[in-house]
């Protein structure tokens, strides 16, 4: 499973590709669409086009047929804006140089649109959606539920990790339990799956 964007190779740290000072969206989607391939070319089942740009899975989808990829399905990001993914960026040095917005994520006060994006991009022929931040989403998550038949899958990012599975240095350890009781109300809402760096953290929670 991979991710599909431009924000760790542009050096503003931005999703997309500018021509004569304005956003090109086509030279974005078709960027994007070729590093797919070369995701698909290096042994990827799922790729994931996360500029939140609209058109860009139909691009990524054609590109991958056309390149013998029929297989290799996608799953686009649905995004919102969140404070809970500044550690990431500045760890990646992919903070957006326009500041700390970028343009095509949602404002969390536009739950609406975050649905709308999230059809359109199973209109482009999505296989699958990922949902992040995950703790954020669960409106768009139960409503999206009952609007389409695609698979659902939340994304708990790093943020949610650093704060919902807290270190004690007394004990060397991370406390999960107020993070397995998150995911536990994602799949209540109706998750497929839930993406999250303490995967096998809570396996072996789970086993024990």
């Amino acid at each position: 499973m991979t991710e599909n964007c431009l924000c760790g190779h542009t050096d503003t740290g931005e999703c997309h590709l500018t021509s004569a000072g304005r956003i090109d969206l086509d030279r974005t989607a078709a960027m994007i669409a070729a590093q797919a391939v070369i995701q698909a070319e290096a042994g990827a089942d799922i790729v994931g086009p996360a500029a939140m740009v609209r058109g860009t899975t139909s691009c990524v989808r054609q590109a991958l047929d056309e390149n013998g990829h029929r297989d290799v399905a996608t799953m686009p990001h649905l995004i919102f804006d969140s404070a809970l993914y500044e550690g990431y960026r500045a760890t990646m040095r992919a903070t957006p140089a326009s500041g700390a917005h970028r343009p095509f994520q949602i404002s969390p006060r536009q739950p609406e649109t975050a649905v709308d994006t999230g059809l359109a991009f199973v209109g482009e022929g999505a296989d699958m959606l990922l949902l992040e931040p995950g703790m954020l989403s669960v409106d768009v998550l139960t409503t999206l539920k009952q609007k389409t038949a695609a698979p659902l899958m939340p994304f708990s990012v790093s943020g949610e990790y650093t704060r919902l599975a807290p270190f004690d240095p007394g004990t060397g350890r991370r406390d999960f339990r107020p993070l397995l009781e998150l995911f536990m109300m994602l799949k209540r809402s109706g998750a497929e799956r839930i993406i999250t760096y303490a995967a096998a953290d809570l396996a072996r929670l789970l086993a024990g």
